[in-house]
């Protein structure tokens, strides 16, 4: 599909609604290459900086995370843990290998991995954490990682 096809008007979609058509063929991109970049994200008023990610990297680190820090209950954490390594490969089977002209299908998530929240007090957490958001929610974005000075 072109590009000029993925506009809010060449969907069908009110572009006062929609999300940033830009905005939402990087996440694309990184969903069907693994692409990563650094990423600040302007949502409902906050600031929010990490690197973008697939949506299947995002399940399968969610998954690892989970392995390695709960504790107790170790059957229900591996059933959770199993369940994202199965929403992770969904991800896979549905984006494939594609690129910008494989525009299906468009995402309602965006996925950060060392992700912070800038607040008055400064970033949080410091050391980042996996991110999931609604597209939906992002008023803004800009290329590159905000870094408190």
């Amino acid at each position: 599909m072109p590009l000029g096809d993925l506009t809010p008007e060449g969907r069908g979609i009110d572009s006062e609604l929609a999300p940033d058509h830009i905005f939402e063929l990087l996440v694309h991109v990184a969903n069907t290459t693994d692409v990563e970049m650094a990423i600040t994200l302007h949502v409902q008023g906050q600031l929010v900086t990490g690197r973008l990610i697939s949506g299947a990297t995002f399940w399968s680190e969610c998954a690892r995370e989970l392995r390695e820090d709960a504790t107790g209950h170790e059957e229900l954490v591996e059933t959770m843990a199993a369940n994202m390594d199965r929403v992770a490969e969904e991800y896979r089977a549905s984006y494939g290998e594609g690129g910008i002209d494989d525009a299906e299908p468009m995402t309602a998530f965006i996925h950060l991995r060392d992700a912070r929240t800038f607040t008055g007090q400064g970033p949080t957490p410091k050391s980042g954490a996996l991110w999931r958001g609604r597209l939906a929610s992002v008023d803004g974005f800009t290329l590159g990682e905000l870094h408190r000075s």
